[in-house]
């Protein structure tokens, strides 16, 4: 799946790159509550705004893209501890709801419960003027607690949320692949909560996993959690998309040298993995000392420039210009000037 959308919703028009694992990395510029929110709201059996937002598919000519074209389902990590709890509402619960009434005995198991509960009555309590609350799968479903002491696990793993979530991410991908008909997506937001650097890595290849069967796309302020691939990543300045289909070709036509469109691209994306949590901080970039940002290399340097002036971002050079290609040095440093 690789897709872009246009959104327009109250005023406001912005791009949103989609793809079988993508990801949205926030800044303080950036409501993701409103930006995502809304995008999940539109994708709702009973869409409360369909009829004020649109969405366009930039890849296909901007053809309309309907409510009815697929389901959003919005996690986080602490939906998964409710859902843990097997609340009213929760998606386990209907997962397990629908594995029992799909189940070829259980009518039988509850016939039979209700005949022994009336045989009961009648020979414990037969002067008692009552009437039996039969027993059902709604019922049964009340006396299920989600027991972590009966998860496997290795030694090494201390953390409960980690482990329930290796079990229950599984089970509702399941659920929503045979409950769920057409297109689904899942918006999981902040999956860093809760997990230490080593379990973010886990975290990730467990959403990677259900991304191979459904769409996964990711809101977060962690490095670990973005995407590896540039048309599937995003990042708004004042809900601005950065990552448009223009950048490339930006990139390309202000270049001072005769970069090729693929070198760019893995410029883009070695930035934006290893230095996008510097971008709002005004840091200091350097080619031949310790810096907040140290670039060694002529077009990696000509790129990070080029997206701080996109951004609007302020930020600090200090540059050994013997150390660069002479054409980069010089447009690097008229951009500072302008800053």
């Amino acid at each position: 799946m690789q897709e872009k959308w246009l959104v327009n919703f109250e005023e406001q028009s912005y791009q949103l790159n989609i793809g079988t694992y993508s990801s949205l990395f926030v800044n303080y510029t950036t409501s993701e509550s409103h930006l995502i929110d809304s995008v999940v709201n539109y994708f709702q059996p009973k869409s409360k705004v369909k009829d004020v937002m649109t969405i366009k598919d930039i890849q296909n000519d901007f053809t309309d893209v309907e409510s009815q074209y697929m389901q959003a389902f919005q996690l986080s990590n602490e939906m998964i501890i409710e859902e843990a709890k097997i609340g009213s509402k929760s998606l386990l619960k209907q997962q397990m709801k629908h594995s029992l009434l799909n189940h070829v005995e259980t009518d039988g198991y509850i016939q039979t419960i209700n005949t022994l509960m009336e045989d009961l009555a009648e020979n414990a309590l037969p002067e008692h003027p009552i009437s039996l609350k039969y027993f059902s799968v709604d019922a049964y479903l009340k006396m299920i607690e989600f027991n972590t002491g009966l998860m496997e696990r290795h030694d090494d793993e201390t953390n409960d949320f980690l482990n329930q979530a290796k079990v229950i991410l599984p089970i509702l991908k399941q659920y929503l692949k045979k409950s769920v008909t057409g297109k689904k997506m899942i918006f999981y937001m902040y999956p860093e909560l809760y997990l230490s650097p080593y379990e973010q890595k886990v975290m990730k290849e467990l959403l990677h996993t259900i991304g191979e069967d459904i769409p996964v796309f990711v809101v977060t302020k962690s490095m670990i959690f973005l995407t590896n691939h540039i048309d599937y990543q995003n990042y708004y300045i004042y809900d601005k998309q950065i990552f448009t289909n223009d950048l490339i070709e930006e990139l390309e036509w202000h270049s001072p040298l005769d970069y090729h469109e693929e070198e760019l691209r893995e410029c883009v994306g070695s930035i934006m993995t290893q230095h996008i949590n510097m971008f709002e901080l005004n840091p200091l970039i350097s080619n031949y000392r310790e810096a907040d940002i140290i670039v060694f290399d002529s077009s990696t340097l000509y790129v990070l420039v080029y997206m701080f002036m996109k951004m609007d971002f302020p930020f600090q050079l200090d540059l050994k210009a013997e150390n660069i290609d002479v054409p980069v040095y010089k447009y690097v440093m008229e951009m500072y000037e302008k800053v």
